[in-house]
């Protein structure tokens, strides 16, 4: 289904649903005549009662929790091993090619064999990615509100490879694009929360603590938790105070 229509279809949608039509402004644009059109709608309903934080890591690639305590957890182990895998099989071609160039021999048929990995790479990674976008929201309710922390990347420690090409390998914005069309398709809100020591911060008493490589534990009061579980419990907190502010901000306006 191609944007255009369903636009032409939302803009349909706007005009049958529209209260008034408030303003109408013709402007003159490179030989054409544009119209905008002011118009006043209803206030959409703030869906969603049940909050749901979500916790995604390079490590385990999506762990949930819901309000009442179920979880949700995808380790992401066969993406993980298929990755690396698949960075063998690259690194075996490129010194293959390297070798080819020095010599000056035909390099055609090493470079049609990387092409077809890399595309083989990212549809694997694509429909993993989908498949626990789906298995996520079949899981939540439909009255659900699911919270996922603002992730945004950035190169690890100079000199660090290892910890540089994990992060690169790690798919938190296509993962993300798939949770935001998937929820989308069964009308679940998705919440973006601040990310920061979501990790390090205690979900109990809210000072920060240590982890020991899965192990969340708290010095002050002895508390003890599986480190992502801890930050999808942080990240529920944050999105349960934004989403009171979200709903008094529309009960006053």
């Amino acid at each position: 289904m191609k944007s255009g229509c369903k636009r032409e279809r939302d803009a349909v949608g706007y005009f049958l649903n529209a209260l008034s039509f408030d303003s109408l402004t013709v402007k003159e644009r490179d030989g054409q005549l544009i119209g905008y059109l002011g118009m006043t709608l209803s206030k959409p309903a703030v869906k969603g009662s049940v909050l749901v934080g979500a916790d995604r890591n390079e490590t385990n690639l999506l762990v949930a929790m819901k309000g009442t305590g179920e979880v949700f957890f995808e380790s992401g182990l066969k993406l993980r091993i298929w990755r690396k895998k698949h960075r063998k099989k690259v690194a075996r071609l490129q010194r293959k090619l390297a070798e080819r160039k020095a010599q000056h021999k035909d390099t055609r048929s090493v470079r049609r064999v990387l092409k077809r990995l890399s595309l083989r790479q990212r549809n694997f990674t694509k429909t993993y990615c989908q498949t626990v976008a789906k298995r996520l929201v079949a899981w939540v309710d439909t009255d659900a509100v699911l919270a996922l922390e603002n992730l945004k990347f950035q190169q690890g420690k100079k000199g660090n490879e290892a910890l540089n090409r994990r992060l690169h390998q790690f798919p938190h914005g296509l993962l993300l694009r798939c949770l935001r069309n998937k929820a989308k398709m069964l009308g679940i809100p998705v919440l973006l929360v601040n990310p920061a020591f979501t990790s390090q911060t205690c979900s109990r008493c809210g000072n920060l603590g240590g982890c020991q490589r899965h192990r969340f534990y708290c010095p002050h009061r002895g508390f003890t938790l599986h480190a992502d579980l801890n930050a999808a419990f942080n990240i529920l907190h944050r999105a349960r105070k934004l989403y009171c502010l979200i709903r008094s901000a529309w009960a006053v306006g």
